[in-house]
């Protein structure tokens, strides 16, 4: 047993000598393929790279890694990236930069931004040079996320500014004459950086909100909208700190011009997250008028097609009865005679059964008689006699008896 044992240790520790070997020798070949390679191509090897020499000036760094890169960016050989991280590992933000700034413009370019924002991202924002054509709202992320107060203090100052064309993708302090701009962050980066700073402080956000909504009166500012675009993607799930803020701001007559956006994200962002009653629940919690409470259902309960247009959404298509029930808790009598009845026939248009199933669950009402009075004259054709039958359930003798006479005349 013990013999055993000794001649399997042994062959073990055989195999696995044999395995380190064999490894070594794979990673010498791998080493001397790299510097062949290297010497062939012209690409600067890492060791020369990431962990220069002190003998080896920061000039002469830049060089090398800016040489090895437009190499790459002229042929780009697969896994290019590799080699560009290769390249550019060990330099400072300041050679980083300068090695960037001559690139042409292309995906390693972009990719090495990128990489520089990493570290500082406002400084690369505002270097216009290093910027070049490219638009990168993700900076402005970067930015919120890095330094907060300095993002607050960076976004553009109110000022009424009008935009040209060619300003359209800029901020300015004021147009040259040329018809450009003095550029220092371009609004959607400030937009990107309100927004985030939203994210991660509320207050703070909601006064970089304020800041960009009064410089931004260009045509940008409805092409933007930040909060309800937020809001209807369901991109983000606000937190008790950032309802507590809106509300907060919803009081303060100097957030006036953003309320709407905040009402709008308070309340979708309700809707995404738990649906149309939980959003009921939470416009309670809030300082709504009635105008406000009256534009904001407008704009969620379309015609229950769920055809309509990806920026809006469509509550009476995706939780009708809820949405019905909204209506009746927090509408007038009058008014929820004149709306129901009609949410009722287009939800029938698509689901004549769960339609007819929620007006069998209603008490007799006179809203009771006119939903069902509309849907059989208006609604999908019932079976024979079903019309009828549903008519008879009307609770008002006039409108009753008028309903079978219209039902008589349609043949329905």
């Amino acid at each position: 047993m013990k013999r055993s044992f000794w001649i399997t240790l042994a062959v073990s520790v055989t195999v696995c000598a044999a395995a380190l070997l064999m490894q070594s020798m794979k990673n010498r070949s791998l080493a001397e393929k790299l510097a062949s390679q290297n010497a062939v191509t012209g690409t600067p090897d890492i060791r020369s790279q990431g962990v220069a020499p002190t003998t080896v000036s920061s000039d002469e760094r830049i060089e090398r890694a800016r040489s090895g890169i437009e190499k790459l960016i002229e042929d780009p050989p697969a896994g290019s990236m590799v080699d560009v991280l290769r390249m550019v590992e060990g330099l400072s933000l300041d050679e980083l930069i300068a090695v960037t700034r001559d690139l042409p413009s292309s995906y390693i370019r972009r990719f090495l931004v990128i990489l520089a924002a990493e570290q500082d991202a406002l400084r690369v924002s505002r270097d216009e040079k290093l910027m070049g054509d490219f638009y990168m709202p993700e900076i402005g992320r970067m930015i919120a996320k890095q330094d907060p107060v300095r993002a607050l203090e960076s976004l553009p100052k109110p000022k009424p500014v009008e935009y040209s064309a060619s300003c359209m993708r800029c901020h300015a302090e004021g147009a040259t004459k040329s018809g450009g701009c003095i550029r220092s962050i371009p609004i959607g980066d400030g937009w990107g950086i309100a927004t985030t700073l939203f994210i991660e402080d509320a207050e703070a956000g909601l006064r970089a909100l304020l800041q960009m909504d009064k410089f931004d009166n260009s045509k940008l500012r409805k092409m933007n909208e930040p909060l309800p675009k937020l809001a209807l993607a369901g991109s983000i799930r606000l937190n008790d700190d950032q309802l507590s803020a809106i509300t907060a701001a919803m009081n303060d007559p100097e957030y006036a011009s953003i309320r709407t956006d905040m009402i709008n994200l308070a309340l979708t962002d309700a809707i995404h997250e738990e649906g149309v009653a939980a959003m009921a629940q939470r416009m309670k919690t809030l300082p709504l008028t009635e105008e406000e409470l009256d534009r904001y259902m407008d704009s969620v309960i379309q015609d229950g097609s769920g055809g309509s247009s990806g920026n809006q959404l469509d509550i009476l298509f995706t939780e009708p009865a809820e949405t019905i029930q909204w209506v009746a808790d927090t509408r007038s009598e009058t008014d929820q005679r004149k709306m129901i009845p009609d949410m009722v026939l287009n939800w029938a248009k698509r689901d004549a059964n769960a339609a007819f199933g929620w007006i069998s669950k209603q008490a007799p009402s006179p809203l009771r008689d006119a939903t069902i009075a509309r849907l059989v004259t208006k609604g999908p054709n019932l079976e024979q006699g079903s019309a009828e039958s549903w008519a008879g359930q009307i609770q008002d003798q006039a409108l009753r008896e008028s309903t079978l006479q219209e039902l008589l005349k349609a043949g329905r």
